[in-house]
């Protein structure tokens, strides 16, 4: 790959082996359930999980994991996506049936360890 390419990484879905990695401490990137938010302050509001389209509360569909090693503020981050559950919200070039919001933190917060969690440091 050359120098001016960006990096891609690829992910797939699988059964945890272990049920509590899910939780927020873990940073987990999962598909449904229910988000494992990075930080209680700041959620979004109800009417932030609402349709654009029908506003009926939207299903949480994924959350991905994704830090920044470049940027300090970004050492924690994680993206959520949610989704309608009406097919017919959903139309060519429209996303108001979706919602995407985003949790960081630096590494030194009020919520974890500057430390890998024990999970993190039994997988390496």
């Amino acid at each position: 790959m050359s120098k001016d390419e960006p990096d891609i990484s690829l992910g797939f879905v699988a059964k945890p082996e272990n049920v509590q990695h899910m939780q927020s401490k873990y940073f987990p990137s999962k598909m449904g359930g229910k988000p494992a938010w990075l930080s209680q302050a700041e959620l979004p509001k109800e009417n932030e999980l609402r349709c654009a389209v029908c506003k009926t509360p939207l299903a949480f569909l994924l959350q991905a994991y994704a830090p920044l090693d470049e940027n300090e503020c970004c050492f924690h981050r994680t993206v959520f996506v949610f989704a309608c559950r009406n097919g017919q919200c959903y139309a060519k070039n429209d996303n108001r049936a979706f919602a995407v919001f985003r949790s960081q933190l630096p590494r030194t917060n009020d919520f974890y360890s500057t430390q890998p969690s024990e999970a993190e440091s039994t997988s390496a």
